[in-house]
């Protein structure tokens, strides 16, 4: 799954990148626990069962919501990779189609549905995160942002 970066991001990412001129270390730990944090928000909107009506899942294994992962990405030591190696996740996350309920008669079902709505629980994860981002990204970098007026 791609996301498309706006204009600020970017101008953001520049500014990244000079705080990773002036403090390498420090801002490889931060991007870590930013993933981290990413995952663990992600895990937290993964639909857990069916009874849980505002999730309409029928996963109850718990598979799904433990299958993700951060780690960091080939060749950029500050870029984190979040994924999710389950094999029906992409159902889940966009939607799909059914059959309406058929059962081994072929018949579907009065009230089935023809298709299942995504629940998107990486992309809801990104947002809420985002937000958190800068937030947590002045509380760490407070001192150092201001040394070199970004």
């Amino acid at each position: 799954m791609k996301l498309k970066l706006d204009k600020n991001f970017k101008d953001f990412e520049n500014k990244l990148k000079t705080l990773e001129r002036k403090c390498p270390r420090q801002l490889s730990r931060f991007m870590k626990q930013q993933g981290e944090l990413l995952v663990k928000d992600t895990k937290e909107l993964t639909p857990k069962s069916p009874e849980i009506k505002k999730n309409n899942t029928p996963v109850d294994t718990g598979t799904l919501k433990g299958g993700w992962y951060r780690t960091n990405m080939i060749g950029d030591k500050f870029g984190q990779i979040v994924y999710n190696d389950v094999e029906y996740v992409n159902h889940v996350e966009f939607g799909h189609r059914t059959r309406l309920g058929t059962g081994k008669k072929g018949k579907p079902k009065p009230n089935g549905k023809g298709f299942v709505n995504g629940v998107y629980m990486l992309k809801k994860a990104v947002l809420i995160r985002e937000k958190e981002f800068y937030k947590d990204l002045k509380l760490e970098f407070k001192k150092e942002l201001k040394l070199w007026d970004i």
